[in-house]
């Protein structure tokens, strides 16, 4: 490899992978992690179950409110704007990305069934893993 073409490699390692590999790495909605995103996130209408609580909301930020139906953990969020809930219904829950840089739901799944865990790049609802790409979109589920 010519000097030229190594320098050029290097250059391009240097400068050009910060962006490549950020990714959307899922962490844990914990109300410190809440206080801090988009100015301070407040849930509202909880029922005080400490093994596992459900809300009424509203979600509220300093700039909007959000008024998902009933919902539950494990809340996460994701590059300091996402926030991830699952909103349930019965037996079917529903995991729900919420923008809150544009104070809106941006994507939910079908429904789902089963126990709901938190995973790095995603969860796992029952059998069936979401898992989102690097820019925070839905990948196609196996």
């Amino acid at each position: 490899m010519s000097q030229t073409a190594t320098l050029f490699a290097l250059l391009f390692a240097a400068f050009w992978s910060p962006w490549a590999v950020a990714d959307c790495q899922l962490q844990e909605a914990t109300p410190a992690v809440l206080a801090e995103l988009a100015g301070g996130v407040t849930l509202e209408g909880s029922d005080d179950n400490a093994e596992a609580p459900l809300w009424l909301g509203p979600v509220r930020t300093p700039a909007c409110t959000l008024e998902p139906e009933l919902f539950r953990g494990p809340l996460a969020t994701a590059q300091g704007r996402y926030l991830f809930l699952i909103r349930t219904s019965g037996s079917e829950q529903q995991l729900a990305q919420y923008d809150l840089q544009q104070c809106k739901l941006i994507w939910q799944s079908k429904p789902q069934f089963g126990a709901a865990r938190l995973l790095k790049d995603g969860y796992q609802i029952g059998k069936k893993r979401l898992r989102f790409d690097p820019q925070c979109r839905p990948r196609k589920t196996s």
